[in-house]
């Protein structure tokens, strides 16, 4: 997956990777891999669509994966 989100990204994002508990617990991460975009979008498990950076995909995942 990490592969998948380095290949797919854009040159202005960023992408981290959590392991403290504390930002475990923050987004409640209860699945492996969970990604988590802009503290808005949150994907648990392995995406079954390409995340290829665009607004398009941006528009689909705030639709579909909204935390909030």
């Amino acid at each position: 997956v990490l592969e998948m989100l380095e290949i797919g990204k854009c040159s202005g994002c960023e992408l981290i990777v959590l392991s403290e508990e504390e930002e475990i617990k923050k987004y409640n991460i209860k699945v492996f891999p969970t990604i988590i975009i802009n503290d808005k979008i949150k994907i648990e498990g392995k995406p079954n669509f390409p995340l290829i950076c665009s607004e398009e995909l941006y528009r689909f995942l705030e639709k579909n994966y909204s935390i909030n």
